[in-house]
């Protein structure tokens, strides 16, 4: 995958309006930490997650990935659109308790739990197809 450029500096993502950093980077990190970065995620079902909690990572981070070649726009998108709908999802599960404290109700991060199931069983089946190759 090659590495895009943006013609300016201010990128609309998911409705979202994300501006480039004095960095050179949409997240203000060092552009040699990016693919590092991208190291730490993984696909599952077409979304770029978080590896270690099965989150979307946020819209300025997707469009560095996608500067750096790792992701498309399309992919971008369609991660940033997903992260919205998990937002929203478990926004809906807010409650507040007898002391007026708000709290995420059951199932508000299930989208998580799922996610990182399926990391996992991705993982394992890529290990155990290392094995099998290696023998």
């Amino acid at each position: 995958m090659s590495m895009q450029t943006f013609e300016t500096n201010v990128v609309e993502i998911a409705g979202e309006k994300v501006v480039r950093s004095r960095m050179g980077t949409f997240t203000g990190e060092k552009e040699t930490s990016i693919p590092e970065k991208f190291e730490q995620t993984v696909q599952v079902e077409g979304l770029t997650v978080w590896r270690s909690n099965g989150e979307v990572p946020f819209s300025d981070m997707l469009l560095d990935f996608v500067s750096h070649g790792k992701i498309t726009f399309e992919q971008a998108e369609f991660s940033a659109l997903q992260r919205k709908k998990d937002t929203e999802s478990s926004l809906e599960t807010l409650f507040r308790g007898p002391k007026g404290d708000l709290f995420l109700g059951e199932g508000a991060l299930g989208y998580r739990e799922e996610r990182l199931e399926k990391i996992a069983k991705n993982e394992e089946f890529s290990s155990q197809i290392t094995t099998l190759k290696a023998k």
